[in-house]
């Protein structure tokens, strides 16, 4: 790993093991001022310690130093263990989970995303709430996640979905500036998306980027039965999180093809999320048989 200044000459740099023992290093500040030492997966390195700060927990390779939080989810896996025991395959960014998609070895899949968000910026209406709404929305997709793995043929497979919500702490922000706190906050999570409160949005919602919803959620709440009904406007919504792409106009160039009832067309009545999640696995190359980490973002989305 190299890290370069602003004209980019290379100040510091390491040679690794698989599991973060730095075996050689390269530091122009080593005889001088003191330099940030990040290394291995781009975390801090405490030099008295000789652990690495992995968010949720501390990492001492080539094991973390506590459980991980999720452990009772991998029972055949140590709860100290980095990266399933395969850091040449798998990542592990925060200290949680892996980024795994499918792991073929083990019969497992893990489907995986964050979602940020602050209680008082989300929550405008007095009619509805909000983050439950979102929640139903999620669970619906979780279930038909599990029915589109088994259409695929992923059978004796274990199923891991994982949505998460973040509480982000915006202080006295409000508006824009309380919006750009958590689109932030979603940014620099490798699965991180945001749900705020616009009050600008004059259409249901939007998403940008495959990562950030906005909505004006006063609206939202009274319209509850058509933004958070089944397979309504929060369900077609989190689709754009999986990298679907709007099913609306063939004159959009935006658009994918229209497919009368799919759940990203503009329809009325609209089917569930198993045929659009098929197409998530397909455009992705994720069948049975292949182990696959994939991170779904705004260059890796539906084909138009």
């Amino acid at each position: 790993m190299y890290v370069t200044d602003a004209q980019q000459f290379v100040v510091q740099s390491f040679l690794y093991a698989p599991y973060g023992e730095i075996i050689l290093e390269y530091n122009t500040h080593a005889m001088g001022e003191a330099f940030p030492k990040y290394s291995f997966n781009a975390k801090e390195l405490d030099e008295e310690t000789g652990m690495y700060y992995f968010e949720a927990r501390y990492y001492a390779p080539p094991m973390f130093t506590s459980r991980d939080p999720h452990f009772e989810k991998y029972p055949n896996f140590s709860p100290y263990t980095y990266c399933y025991n395969n850091p040449l395959k798998y990542v592990d960014p925060t200290g949680k989970d892996g980024e795994i998609t499918i792991d073929e070895e083990n019969k497992t899949i893990f489907v995986r995303a964050n979602f940020y968000y602050n209680s008082s910026q989300l929550e405008q209406s007095k009619k509805y709430n909000i983050k439950n709404g979102f929640q139903d929305a999620l669970d619906a997709w979780s279930n038909d996640i599990k029915t589109a793995l088994t259409t695929m043929g992923f059978d004796g497979y274990t199923v891991n979905i994982q949505f998460e919500w973040k509480e982000v702490d915006i202080g006295n922000a409000t508006g824009e500036d309380a919006i750009k706190i958590i689109q932030s906050a979603a940014n620099a999570g490798p699965i991180g998306n945001s749900i705020v409160h616009d009050e600008m949005v004059s259409d249901a919602a939007i998403v940008s980027g495959s990562k950030h919803l906005s909505a004006n959620m006063i609206k939202a709440g009274h319209d509850k039965y058509v933004f958070f009904g089944i397979n309504g406007t929060a369900t077609h919504e989190i689709g754009h999180f999986l990298g679907l792409r709007d099913r609306y106009s063939s004159s959009n160039s935006e658009h994918a093809p229209n497919i009368k009832g799919d759940l990203m067309s503009s329809d009325l009545y609209r089917d569930n999320a198993v045929t659009p999640f098929i197409r998530v696995m397909n455009y992705n190359n994720l069948t049975p048989g292949t182990s696959k980490s994939v991170l779904i973002n705004k260059n890796n989305k539906e084909a138009k």
